[in-house]
């Protein structure tokens, strides 16, 4: 990896954490605002080989900042 993509996967990293849409303009109005802060969860590696990704996490994703760690 080249030091250009590096920055440009922490630009992606940042990006990520900043993200606040869900808080500051929820999709279908403020009754969907979160009962809290925002903490999306992204785990990011410049050798993964494939991409999981997932949308709505519980409380227990949030509290503990690891995919998929929620009840099934």
């Amino acid at each position: 990896m080249t030091d250009g993509q590096a920055a440009k996967l922490e630009d992606l990293r940042a990006a990520i954490e900043a993200c606040r849409i869900c808080r500051d303009a929820p999709a279908r109005g403020p009754e969907d605002r979160l009962p809290h802060e925002p903490r999306p969860v992204a785990v990011i590696s410049s050798t993964a080989r494939i991409l999981i990704s997932g949308q709505a996490p519980g409380l227990r994703v949030h509290e503990s900042g690891l995919p998929f760690n929620d009840v099934g």
